[in-house]
């Protein structure tokens, strides 16, 4: 009797072991909470993610942008376990974690970088890109060569500018590796 007892034990105990644990059951609102959860440290995509750091930077900073670049071209794990995780993850990802700033003094090679992962990324995800801004020491971006360089770098991918706002004093730590001052003006990128 004792053994029939611990054997029904065991098999329950096997059960429970081989059923997963089914996400997707809860409730819609708490899968979504529990993944952007686990997702909270993505990294930032920022414009230094598409290029390495110069030789003789120190291996921290070398560490830094390997991680952001394996962001920028590698889906989170848990963006990949299926396809309702996927849509649901990936438009909050894009939206909350890119904030690239590109100074017009960036090259065209700089553009066609960002522009290869705008096209990567498709169509929709672009769409949630919502942090994509240029900076200008002029007002209008068609007074410098950036609208000729974004126009050939991007190439097939639909975008338009916003209307270009001033750039305002203390907002210098967006501007981490350049002369903020020489800068004055911001545009926004919007992608249709």
């Amino acid at each position: 009797m004792a053994g029939t007892q611990i054997d029904q034990q065991a098999n329950g105990d096997a059960r429970q072991l081989q059923s997963p644990f089914r996400l997707l059951d809860l409730p819609t609102e708490l899968w979504v909470k529990i993944a952007r959860l686990a997702l909270h440290d993505h990294p930032k995509i920022d414009v230094d993610s598409f290029f390495p750091p110069l030789q003789g930077y120190d291996p921290k900073r070398r560490a830094q942008y390997q991680e952001r670049a394996r962001a920028l071209y590698q889906q989170p794990a848990l963006a990949r376990t299926c396809h309702t995780l996927r849509n649901e993850l990936l438009p909050w990802i894009y939206t909350t974690t890119v904030d690239i700033l590109i100074p017009d003094s960036k090259g065209v090679w700089h553009l066609e970088q960002i522009g290869s992962w705008l096209r990567m990324i498709g169509r929709e995800n672009r769409k949630h890109v919502t942090e994509m801004r240029m900076l200008s020491s002029k007002r209008s971006l068609r007074d410098s060569n950036q609208v000729q360089d974004v126009a050939r770098a991007w190439e097939g991918i639909e975008y338009r500018f916003c209307e270009p706002e001033s750039f305002k004093a203390g907002e210098e730590e967006l501007l981490r590796d350049c002369n903020w001052k020489y800068y004055k003006w911001i545009t926004r990128v919007e992608f249709v």
